[in-house]
């Protein structure tokens, strides 16, 4: 409690009543006393469980400003507008979820080149490899060489938008052809398949966004969402940790609020695992140091990860 706290009675009532009947991790965030708000945050309690050699340990998060709160003098006694438990707990899991969301973010760079390898979202991304191997193969193709009917020339007008925004073919005369991009990498001896993967996973790191939304391909979502499942789990810890699988699935349950049956879930691990985004020894899964290390260093960037980086060990 702040120092300002003693010197208002409605500070302490309020702080009371929030602590008894909401939270008893509530704190006070802020204090405007000319308007008579005070802002309320929470400090939650991350339980990071390790099977190495660090051991498990509680991890205390703040997150400042969840709820303004203003009150109104009624006697001895205040009365208080703007808290309510229901709100309150809301406000709370859109904060750790904006959190984990930035986590993910900050972490899709140094995946997208693992994620090109599940096959699910390889499977996916079939149509852009299909564009860039026929560019490279005949060194140019018309607009319509890869659609059957209206609704097949639309989906593929985005497939060749979305290469073109990135730089990898352009219009010449009714026709594509390779671009600066494209022929940069070819200039680096990189040749297929390396290339098509090469291209397919700045895709996805530069328009994971686009290929969910435009083009609704989610089967990368999955994916992701468990690899950010350990590596947002290592970094509030601050190094590599070694998970049982329970833990790991309990984890992704608490972050992402999704349950599938078991078998979906030990696929999509496995699926990871087998892309190199994770190691697997029997029953216990670890990250990979440079993953980590990649992944660090973006998210110490993220103002919105501020809260996790209190009291982890650099």
């Amino acid at each position: 409690m702040k120092a300002h706290d003693a010197a208002l009675p409605q500070v302490k009532q309020l702080l009371a009543y929030a602590r008894r009947h909401v939270s008893p991790y509530i704190y006070l965030s802020s204090l405007d006393q000319s308007r008579s708000v005070a802002s309320l945050g929470l400090q939650i309690q991350d339980v990071i469980v390790d099977h190495g050699k660090h051991g498990s340990t509680l991890r205390f998060i703040p997150l400042d400003n969840v709820i303004s709160v203003q009150w109104i003098p009624a006697g001895r006694k205040a009365k208080f507008e703007g808290l309510s438990r229901r709100n309150f707990v809301k406000r709370a899991r859109d904060r750790y979820s904006q959190m984990v969301e930035h986590s993910q973010i900050a972490l899709l760079p140094s995946l997208y080149s693992k994620l090109v390898s599940v096959p699910e979202v390889s499977l996916s991304m079939s149509p852009l490899r299909k564009i860039l191997m026929s560019v490279e193969e005949r060194g140019s193709i018309a607009p319509a060489g890869l659609a059957r009917g209206p609704e097949a020339e639309v989906k593929a007008q985005r497939y060749f938008s979305l290469l073109t925004d990135l730089g990898y073919i352009e219009l010449e005369d009714s026709y594509y052809v390779p671009s600066k991009g494209m022929k940069n990498l070819q200039a680096n001896k990189i040749r297929p398949p390396e290339l098509y993967e090469r291209i397919l996973g700045d895709v996805i790191r530069k328009r994971s966004k686009y290929l969910q939304e435009v083009l609704h391909w989610t089967m990368m979502v999955p994916y992701l969402r468990w690899s950010n499942t350990y590596y947002f789990t290592a970094y509030e810890a601050g190094y590599l940790v070694r998970v049982e699988r329970d833990d790991f699935v309990g984890n992704y349950r608490r972050f992402y609020g999704t349950k599938h049956d078991e078998l979906t879930e030990m696929s999509q691990i496995q699926r990871i695992v087998d892309a190199g985004a994770l190691k697997r020894e029997d029953r216990y899964y670890e990250g990979k140091q440079k993953i980590l290390d990649e992944f660090s260093s973006r998210a110490d960037e993220e103002v919105a990860l501020e809260p996790l980086r209190v009291g982890i060990p650099r």
